[in-house]
This record gives structure tokens, C-alpha cells and sequence, in this order.
């Protein structure tokens, strides 16, 4: 059998932190990150997609198209175009993970395709590390990689409140940037969709997880991030920078800041009170989920 590749997946919802916590976990050299690999194809073929911002285009956060960038470009001549990182579900597929999470008692493996080894074998193969950091947080690619016995997977379930992450989508930079805002109410059902969906992989996948709520995270980093150490055996350092960085998608601008954590809110002062009252009123079955 193929030699087990040990993935650290970064689970929950867009605008949820995830880049920062990439940032602190990739300064241990026994991780090599690429941020949100589901996005490796769409940046390698160049393809357009309404979650690309404009401004980046498919760079990597090194600022270099992939196949030019010094980590990614030595993965993409290997891969010579065959790998096929799924990123786009259908109604079907998504229908499909609902299925099998809520009627089976135990999730039976499927077949899968070697595309997510293989890739995960190349980024190893150009930079040795214990761990792979996937910081791509869709629930239906948790389960693709759950169903190939060759990936070994650590979870960190990463929760931001609802109403920051429903403010997220309708910022006016994403309308600058090129990128879809998106109605407040609908982002908070999807807030508790892809959440519910989280936290039910979570007690049906056998993984170890974690759970870590980002405003606490940023409010006592150092006390959070023994949650991860004990999940992976490793140690961080929350304060340590590593101005050298190969991710695929995600927030670049907070790669590259070297200044302390801090807990930005926003939503707080900019969400119009109504929608703040609807917020708080939608979420209230769901406050439980931010105080684990």
C-alpha cells in the first residue's frame, strides 16, 4: 500500500480566519502549506471563477502566475496537466453528501481518484514535511479526501460568528475586487448550513478535530492554539512571521502583515441595526456553536 500522507484540513465557512491560522501553522517546518488547494486546477488552466478576485487573477500569494512561481511551478511542469482537483459540485453531489451524512451509521468509503494524492505527493516531493496544510474548508472536500485511505486526516473545525461572516459577503472592496457580494439573509442560512454540515462530519468521519471559534482564537491566541498542538504533536509560535508564502487563494494582504493578532469587528459599527437584529435573532439557536 502507498505511504499514508498526513493532511491537516481547515473546515467552516469563507471568511472565517482560515488564512491567518495558515499563516501560523505553516511557520513549523514540519507543514508545508498551499492554501486553499481546491483551487489548484482553476489556478493552473487559468479559468475564471466568481470566488477569483480581479486584482490576484490565479497568482500564487508569491505574486507569480503558478507556473512560474519557485514552489508551485516545479509542481505544475511534474503534473503536466493530468490531475483533476474537483472544486465545482453539483445539486446532485451536494444532495448526496446531505444523504450520507444524516442516514448512514457509519460513512462507507468510496472509490476515489488519485488526483488528491498524487498532488499531495508532489508538494511533498518539492518541499519535505510532515503535514500537508489544506486550508480549502468545503465539507464536500473533507469527504473526498476522507474516502481516499492513503490521506490521513487531522480536522480543525474553524467557527467565526454568523453575523461577521454574513457582513464579509456584502463588503463594497468585493465589488472593486471584482468578486459577487451577496444578500445578508442568504449568507447567514449558509453560514448554518455549512456548519451544521461541519459539525456533523466531525462526529461521523473517524478523524481527530478540533474545534476553534476565531474571535476567541484572536482574543487568546495563545491559549487556542494548544487545541491544534495537541491535535498535530507540533508546536506554534503565534507571534512568529514567515514572509516566504506559496497559497493558492485566500486573504494575501494577511500573509503578508507582520503585526500581532488583533480582533477585528467591524460588522459591529457598519451592519445597519436591522440587519444586525435579524442576525442576532436568526443565530440565536446557534450561539452554543461559538462557546466550544
Amino acid at each position: 500500500m502507498a505511504k499514508q500522507i498526513k493532511v491537516i484540513y481547515i473546515l467552516g465557512g469563507g471568511h472565517s480566519g482560515s488564512t491567518l491560522l495558515d499563516k501560523i501553522l505553516s511557520t513549523n517546518p514540519a507543514i508545508v502549506s498551499g492554501g486553499e488547494i481546491s483551487f489548484y486546477c482553476i489556478y493552473r488552466d487559468k479559468v475564471e471563477h466568481p470566488k477569483i478576485n480581479r486584482l490576484t487573477r490565479h497568482r500564487c500569494s508569491c505574486q507569480k502566475d503558478l507556473e512560474k512561481c519557485p514552489y508551485w511551478g516545479k509542481i505544475v511542469t511534474a503534473d503536466n496537466g493530468r490531475l483533476k482537483i474537483k472544486k465545482n459540485y453539483t445539486l446532485g453531489e451536494n444532495f448526496n453528501v446531505i444523504v450520507e451524512l444524516y442516514r448512514r451509521k457509519k460513512i462507507k468509503k468510496h472509490e476515489v481518484t488519485n488526483s488528491n494524492y498524487d498532488l499531495f505527493k508532489l508538494m511533498l516531493d518539492v518541499k519535505p514535511a510532515q503535514y500537508i496544510l489544506d486550508s480549502s474548508k468545503d465539507p464536500r472536500r473533507l469527504l473526498d479526501l476522507y474516502h481516499d485511505p492513503r490521506i490521513k486526516l487531522f480536522v480543525i473545525h474553524l467557527i467565526r460568528d454568523g453575523r461577521s461572516y454574513a457582513y464579509s459577503y456584502q463588503k463594497p472592496v468585493r465589488k472593486k475586487i471584482g468578486v459577487k457580494q451577496y444578500c445578508y439573509l442568504r449568507s447567514l442560512v449558509e453560514w448554518i448550513i455549512i456548519n451544521t454540515i461541519a459539525i456533523r462530519q466531525i462526529k461521523k468521519l473517524d478523524a481527530p478535530a478540533v474545534t476553534i471559534n476565531y474571535e476567541t482564537f484572536c482574543r487568546q491566541p495563545n491559549q487556542e492554539i494548544k487545541k491544534i498542538e495537541k491535535l498535530t504533536n507540533l508546536k506554534f509560535d503565534v507571534n512568529k512571521h514567515n514572509p516566504e508564502h506559496h497559497s493558492i487563494s485566500g486573504n494575501y494582504k494577511t500573509l503578508e502583515m507582520n503585526k500581532p493578532i488583533k480582533l477585528v469587528e467591524k460588522w459591529k459599527n457598519k451592519t445597519p441595526w436591522p440587519k444586525k437584529l435579524m442576525g442576532t435573532i436568526i443565530l440565536f439557536p446557534f450561539r452554543g456553536w461559538l462557546d466550544k
